[in-house]
């Protein structure tokens, strides 16, 4: 059974040892049909598997990338069969939670501290979504990575969702919204890092790791509330619209060097 050039089976047909018949042109003739309809049979089921995977793949894909970089993941799937794994490149990272997540989980009902959460996480995989970053979630925030293979003004994207997030976070104003409010602070940063997916067959996940994530992730602690925070190389590729200060240098336990990082402001 052959399909172009490649072996897909065989087929073998006897005869019992009491029948004296031989072989005739038409049995031959039936052999080579059914070896026919067996190729297309399995060609056609080869191409509905990986269809059904295709489809699989691309709708988890949506729930973490753009769909632009969903579109490109599944053509390499397509074509290797995996997910790339890690490799090393260029990105602007973004993290930001909520800051009192302790308290409301300790406190708040359960109920509640889950719809807070979700609400969090629909706002923020839109509006990194939009900015054609990739989301990963945390306990109570998000890491998002934007790619410079992928994007040529990464800081921008990030700068802009990070303004997007804490817009439609923030009280107005009202007092009954204040009370209700969750306060969050994002951090972005700019450098080399590993990215990709780990994991095995049955389940795969999207990380970015690396001094220049480290860095990000401790930088937010201090972006609370309300605030975004940069590192220098971030800062260095905004252009003048983004107004931005110099907000404090910090020290991160077991890193050798300080980081400087900056305020940027608001419109």
């Amino acid at each position: 059974i052959m399909a172009g050039d490649e072996l897909l089976g065989l087929i073998s047909m006897m005869r019992p040892r009491t029948v004296a018949r031989t072989f005739l042109q038409r049995d031959l003739q039936i052999a080579v049909a059914i070896s026919h309809q067996a190729a297309l049979t399995i060609q056609r089921m080869r191409l509905l598997g990986l269809a059904e995977a295709q489809e699989q793949v691309h709708r988890m894909l949506l729930k973490f990338v753009s769909q632009h970089e969903a579109e490109s993941l599944l053509d390499f799937y397509s074509k290797n069969g995996y997910l790339p794994g890690l490799k090393e490149e260029r990105v602007t990272v973004l993290f930001s939670d909520i800051a009192n997540s302790a308290s409301l989980a300790e406190h708040g009902g359960l109920r509640e501290y889950a719809q807070i959460l979700d609400s969090f996480y629909r706002i923020a995989s839109e509006v990194i979504f939009q900015n054609g970053g990739t989301i990963k979630y945390l306990s109570s925030g998000i890491m998002a990575v934007f790619s410079h293979e992928i994007l040529p003004d990464t800081e921008r994207r990030a700068v802009e969702a990070g303004r997007e997030m804490i817009m439609r976070m923030k009280p107005t104003g009202s007092l009954a919204e204040a009370s209700q409010s969750n306060i969050i602070g994002v951090s972005i940063n700019t450098g080399q890092a590993m990215v990709g997916y780990v994991g095995g067959e049955q389940r795969v996940e999207f990380n970015a790791i690396g001094d220049t994530v480290n860095v990000a992730y401790h930088m937010q602690e201090y972006a609370r509330s309300f605030r975004i925070l940069a590192g220098i190389e971030t800062v260095a590729a905004l252009d003048e619209v983004y107004q931005h200060k110099f907000f404090r240098t910090i020290y991160l336990r077991g890193r050798e060097s300080p980081v400087d990082i900056h305020e940027i402001l608001p419109e």
